[in-house]
């Protein structure tokens, strides 16, 4: 999906706030909580990091530390309650919440944490917007309704697209903030062209080149290079679901389809049919899948394969969003598909219903 904004001027605004403090101070009151401890923490990839921790007292407790540059970051109480998350940054911020709300907290004295909350209130139309579409998509696939499914994902392309638009303007319009390359990294980058991510990353202000968001977004460009269209193949030797090794360079002098997918993917599952007819259809005119599952869990993974027949090669490290091979072709969504030549060189990307039965057909029958 794709996420947009438009801020009007309000990045100007908060820009002339406050005063820049040598480190953070962060105080924390949650009412109602009866927890012993809390942990700061970062993330990164899909790893968290602890950075402090601090005793809490009648729901009271207090960080302090410095920290670089701003970033999201997260107050980490228990596996039974949800984490609080907020941009941190060198100022005296406090934050205020109920126990039972903690995904709805007062949070005061950061500006980029108040960047992000008018951020999010210019995303709400288009967030409410796509769930009424994706509720009315969900009723039309129950029935059956073809006509309306394809109305509703155009209505959902519609709105993606204007969110779009938005965001970059967003982006654009705040370069040189750190929330800025923080939504192009976390909304955005997955849905451009390498083309379009370098010329967003160029225009993040000097300060910013050593932002872990720019970081990862040139490290990700990079990445995009290397799996491009015209490129080789990089290798995959991943385990099966009997733990043998498979290894993609095995079926090359086959047109391969890489599926990136996984079993909790409803998106994925909702392609798997048109994709068995699809591998029904050509399997015995040297056309091969090779399935890769973001999954964690085995069990998940091959009752989905069994539940949606699903007859072509699998392989999984079972890492989720850490799936080597994942993050060797640069998949930041799913379901995320990359087709090769019997040459094995990567021809086209992402392409999914009509589109890969058109472009499979013109290969294989000329």
């Amino acid at each position: 999906m794709k996420y947009c904004f438009y801020l009007i001027f309000i990045s100007i605004w908060i820009a002339g706030c406050g005063t820049p403090q040598d480190g953070y101070n962060i105080k924390v009151n949650i009412e109602g909580l009866n927890e012993r401890s809390a942990k700061l923490q970062r993330r990164i990839d899909s790893e968290f990091i602890t950075i402090d921790s601090s005793q809490i007292r009648n729901g009271s407790f207090t960080f302090k530390g410095k920290i670089d540059n701003p970033e999201m970051c997260y107050v980490y109480i228990s596996d039974t309650l949800p984490y609080i998350r907020f941009f941190i940054e060198n100022s005296r911020i406090n934050i205020e919440a109920h126990v039972d709300s903690l995904r709805n907290p007062k949070i005061e004295g950061s500006k980029s944490q108040q960047l992000i909350e008018a951020y999010n209130e210019l995303i709400k139309p288009y967030e409410d917007q796509l769930q009424e579409a994706y509720q009315d998509y969900r009723k039309a696939y129950m029935n059956r309704d073809t006509a309306r499914i394809g109305k509703m994902e155009a209505q959902f392309d519609y709105i993606s697209d204007k969110q779009k638009i938005t965001s970059l303007k967003f982006v654009k319009e705040n370069s040189n903030s750190e929330v800025g390359p923080y939504l192009v990294w976390g909304t955005l980058a997955y849905d451009l062209e390498v083309s379009e991510l370098e010329a967003i990353s160029r225009e993040f202000s000097g300060e910013l080149v050593e932002s872990i968001y720019v970081r990862q977004i040139n490290d990700y460009i990079r990445t995009l290079k290397n799996v491009a269209i015209g490129q080789n193949f990089s290798e995959i030797a991943l385990p099966d679901t009997a733990g043998n090794i498979q290894k993609l360079s095995d079926l090359k002098g086959k047109l391969i389809l890489i599926d990136f997918w996984a079993s909790w993917c409803g998106p994925c599952r909702r392609e798997n049919p048109k994709l068995v007819a699809l591998y029904n259809e050509y399997k015995d005119k040297n056309f091969e899948i090779f399935g890769v599952s973001l999954d964690e869990n085995k069990d998940k993974w091959e009752k989905a394969i069994d539940e949606d027949q699903l007859i072509w090669y699998h392989v999984s490290d079972l890492k989720g969003w850490n799936s080597e091979a994942g993050k060797i072709y640069g998949v930041r969504a799913i379901p995320h598909t990359v087709l090769l030549n019997e040459d094995g060189q990567i021809i086209a990307k992402n392409l999914r219903g009509d589109e890969l039965r058109k472009k499979i057909k013109e290969l294989i029958q000329g």
